[in-house]
């Protein structure tokens, strides 16, 4: 939870165990193993997922990188511009989950054009 508050930098909302850190974009919930373990008769493991990429635009990547380099461990791409016209970087939470960031260059393609 501070790793996404601090990267985020949305206060989340809820308790100990469940928190959702909601924009007008989207809501990002995220929940401790006992309530996970609740619905989905433990068939979740954390830190196992190393495929899916949770993707947030941000204004600017470079500034988006100062906050990452405090919080996470685990970097796999610096700041990049992409040829789709897109600027991004690829990092972990602490779960080992990937996160991107990205923002559409002035002048670029957009980013669903270079999806």
């Amino acid at each position: 939870m501070r790793f996404y508050t601090e990267i985020a930098q949305i206060k989340p909302v809820g308790r100990e165990d469940y928190v959702e850190f909601c924009s007008p974009a989207a809501t990002l919930a995220i929940c401790g193993a006992r309530t996970v373990d609740l619905p989905d008769a433990g068939v979740k493991t954390p830190a196992a997922n190393r495929s899916v990429i949770s993707e947030f635009q941000v204004n600017d990547v470079d500034r988006g990188q100062a906050r990452r380099d405090e919080t996470a461990r685990e970097f796999g791409l610096g700041p990049t511009t992409q040829p789709g016209g897109n600027r991004s970087m690829l990092f972990r939470d602490p779960d080992g989950n990937t996160i991107k960031f990205s923002a559409p260059i002035p002048g670029g393609a957009s980013a669903a054009e270079s999806r």
